[in-house]
């Protein structure tokens, strides 16, 4: 789906992980994106941003865990309380947001869900017009 968009706006990305086959499960998600976020990240340093909830996010955050660049989650703190539901989204979520080092809360209850989980630094809650700090230590 990325890839119509990108063309449709002409868009040229910098690295493409290209991760998408027929009939892949979780493990060759996961492990087809960490490999190429690893080759592409030789030459990446300073922020890595996440956006979301899917294995890409989860992915980018642990890759740039490895690499010792700070990660950065959009989208944090969201939850279901169900770590089954969505499947895998939830954990992918969670596992992001205790990775991440800079936490982007879409609304009060995501970031009042990263406090209750411990995330208390650096966490911001994102409003539509601009970025509001929400809790710092």
């Amino acid at each position: 789906m990325l890839d119509q968009v990108l063309s449709f706006f002409a868009i040229t990305p910098d690295f493409d992980l290209d991760i998408m086959m027929a009939g892949q499960g979780l493990f060759d998600i996961t492990s087809r994106s960490l490999t190429g976020l690893e080759k592409s990240g030789r030459s990446i340093s300073g922020l890595d941003f996440r956006a979301g909830r899917h294995h890409h996010a989860f992915a980018g955050a642990l890759a740039g865990y490895y690499k010792k660049i700070k990660v950065c989650h959009l989208e944090a703190g969201l939850r279901s309380s169900n770590k089954y539901s969505p499947y895998p989204e939830e954990m992918n979520r969670v596992l992001a947001d205790h990775i991440a080092d800079y936490h982007f809360a879409p609304t009060d209850k995501a970031a009042e869900n990263l406090y209750k989980e411990g995330i208390t630094k650096n966490v911001w809650r994102l409003a539509i017009q601009s970025s509001t700090h929400f809790f710092s230590e």
